[in-house]
């Protein structure tokens, strides 16, 4: 079979059902209720397993770059990502709960996470901006003061070979290209 196939299936596969399952079959074994209570547990555990698989993604494992390729381990980790958004939201709307700090931190951890998802798409990713002037434009107005501290943007000629770490690099200049690329310092 082709490589450039089966390997982002069996990333796939790993991801979407091998990780889970540990858990999944832990938590269902472990409750007693009954199974639409049980769908909603599980909706916010995949959420919660998808987002912790996010985070090791957004580390880029050179193993994993080596054996998949960067372009693709950054498709994983966008799709992934609004899978996990919707699962978070499907969760949301079903649950429950009588405690409201359970309530108030379970909604705080949504709006957080729509607003991760809506800052990546617009500042970090071009899906946005490349098919909308407008939005390039707004991009280009918003990005020095929404810019998280510690995060850099580098010129891709700076990236090339001009500068041996972020550091060093001259990132002070007025003119940051807006189709940088970000890295954390």
């Amino acid at each position: 079979m082709n490589k450039r196939l089966v390997r982002p299936t069996l990333v796939w596969l790993i991801i979407l059902v091998i990780l889970p399952l540990p858990l999944l079959w832990l938590l269902n074994a472990g409750l007693t209720d009954s199974f639409h209570n049980l769908l909603i547990y599980d909706l916010g555990l995949l959420a919660y397993t998808y987002w912790l698989t996010i985070v090791y993604l957004s580390t880029r494992p050179k193993w994993l770059e080596r054996w998949l390729g960067l372009p693709k381990m950054y498709l994983v980790h966008g799709l992934l990502g609004v899978c996990a958004l919707a699962l978070a939201l499907l969760h949301s709307q079903l649950s429950f709960s009588m405690q409201r700090w359970v309530v108030l931190t379970g909604w705080l951890a949504l709006y957080l996470a729509i607003g991760g998802v809506f800052y990546a798409a617009f500042f970090l990713s071009g899906w946005l901006v490349d098919y909308s002037p407008r939005a390039a434009k707004l991009k280009k107005r918003l990005q020095r003061p929404l810019q998280p501290p510690g995060l850099a943007v580098a010129a891709p000629a700076q990236l090339r070979g001009n500068c041996v770490d972020l550091v060093s690099c001259s990132l002070d200049s007025p003119a940051l290209p807006a189709d940088g690329i970000y890295h954390l310092l």
